[in-house]
């Protein structure tokens, strides 16, 4: 994308965050606030009929600019800010509405059953792996809260990360220090296309991650605390592919082990009003990892109450939501964790990745590898360079030996087997690779790549969709995948 482009994003960017500040000012306990609450939290019917109540002209076409917006209908949203009443609030929406329109233009919108998905032609690969998941999420997420919305969600994925900047409001420094993906926010999903990142994410999850936070909104009617909210989301996100869900990975176990050891955990409180502000990406990640584990926490403990609380949470404020549901309230709840999490014996998995979004292309070693394990890798490298096969596998070994879980190292030690036909010990580096780096797409790739040559179809098209389901641009895993598919298709 062009610089200037970039820059005016921007301009219209910081309009924008002008005018939601604006609207706090000239919209306290008016129609107009109301209208956002209501079509925030999905009470449509309390927003129509505000809106069929309105008798002045002024706030009636400010009322249905909003409706339009939050349905995802930007051009008629556009249309409806011809006669608002406030000039500036007008000319800052108007700038925003039209800038959408205009990255919208080329959305292709496909009916997914109790989904509406929008996108670009270049990610309608993302439609295909979707229509398989979407009714599970529904179905999943439905039976966990009891929550079954009849309208469609909306769901739009933006190409690059300057346009979902842009449609989210974030902003791109917002999106470059915290790793934010996607967000549900006036009434929809929005997430950054997979093909912004050089190796993908787990985009699905996102979806999943952005459709319990979209639950949750109506549950409570936008009453939920941020810390809930997340935690709730994230321990919920995997739940449509792995019951129970797989909310931590060996990566992010030892962020917390590390945090506990080192007292650098963050308070519920310090992660008000939104993640997204604090510090950098591993900041915001051990807020993930603290909240999700303290739901894991409530679930074992107070079996059922998550639930009850969300039910409290439409009529009581929050500790008193607490309170009814478990006998204590949030202060008190949050030492009990830790009192849990201080003897609950997590152990470190050495080497083992921490979750990162990464929106460049990254020197995997320097990245993702110890400084003191680095040299031994770099060593193996010039070796098998050189021809050196046996060399350069005896300095991963070492390598290994002080981060055994390392996926970097053990996708180089697996190459390296492969060239030396040792099949079966490839493998076995390649599934330590995946099973302790879930979220390592190469070590997918690899393992599927394996099996199809072991002849196990079945496992390379289970490894195979796992990567897709992270990075489904690359086209010599959907030619793998295919292959494996087709055989199992053909199998006797």
């Amino acid at each position: 994308m062009k610089k200037k482009n970039i820059q005016k994003y921007i301009l219209i960017l910081d309009f924008i965050i002008i005018y939601l500040c604006a609207i706090k000012l000239f919209a306290q306990a008016n129609p107009v606030s109301e209208m956002e609450h209501y079509l925030e939290n999905g009470q449509t019917a309390k927003a129509q009929e505000l809106l069929d109540s309105s008798k002045d002209k002024d706030y009636y076409n400010k009322l249905q600019n909003l409706n339009y917006f939050y349905t995802g209908r930007y051009s008629e949203a556009l249309a409806a800010l011809k006669d608002e009443k406030y000039v500036f609030q007008r000319m800052v929406m108007k700038n925003h509405l039209e800038k959408l329109v205009e990255i919208t233009k080329d959305f292709k919108e496909y009916d997914l059953g109790h989904f509406v998905l929008r996108l670009k032609q270049q990610d309608l690969v993302l439609k295909d792996i979707l229509a398989t998941s979407l009714e599970k999420i529904y179905s999943v997420i439905g039976s966990e809260f009891n929550f079954y919305p009849q309208d469609k969600v909306i769901i739009e994925f933006y190409p690059t990360k300057e346009e979902f900047a842009f449609a989210s409001t974030l902003g791109d420094e917002t999106l470059e220090r915290s790793g934010a993906i996607g967000i549900c926010k006036f009434n929809r999903i929005m997430l950054v296309s997979p093909v912004a990142l050089p190796q993908g994410y787990r985009w699905i999850d996102s979806v999943c991650h952005e459709y319990v936070h979209f639950a949750v909104n109506r549950k409570t009617v936008g009453k939920c605390p941020l810390w809930l909210h997340e935690g709730t989301a994230r321990y919920h996100d995997t739940l449509w592919r792995s019951n129970p869900p797989v909310y931590i990975t060996p990566g992010n176990v030892n962020v917390l082990v590390d945090a506990l050891n080192n007292d650098k955990m963050i308070s519920f409180k310090r992660m008000s009003p939104s993640l997204v502000y604090l510090k950098d990406q591993d900041e915001v990640n051990l807020a993930f990892v603290e909240v999700s584990n303290s739901v894991e926490f409530m679930n074992k403990k107070y079996k059922g109450k998550l639930q009850k609380i969300l039910e409290n949470l439409k009529q009581q404020e929050e500790n008193q939501s607490f309170k009814s549901a478990i006998g204590m309230d949030i202060n008190k709840f949050e030492s009990k964790w830790k009192e849990y999490l201080k003897k609950s014996g997590l152990k470190k998995t050495d080497g083992a990745l921490a979750d990162k979004i990464n929106w460049h292309k990254v020197n995997e070693i320097d990245e993702f590898v110890g400084v003191n394990v680095r040299d031994y890798l770099r060593l193996g490298d010039r070796f098998k360079k050189g021809g050196n096969i046996m060399v350069a596998l005896i300095q991963y070994e070492k390598a290994l030996s002080m981060e055994p879980y390392n996926p970097v190292v053990l996708y180089r030690k697996s190459r390296v087997l492969i060239s030396q036909n040792k099949i079966e010990e490839a493998m076995k580096a390649a599934v330590l690779c995946v099973e302790n780096n879930p979220n390592y797409v190469s070590g997918f790739e690899l393992a599927g790549e394996l099996c199809l040559v072991k002849g196990e179809n079945e496992k390379a098209a289970k490894y195979l969709r796992e990567a897709l389901e992270m990075n489904p641009y690359n086209q010599f895993t959907v030619e793998n995948y295919q292959k494996a598919k087709a055989a199992i298709a053909n199998k006797p």
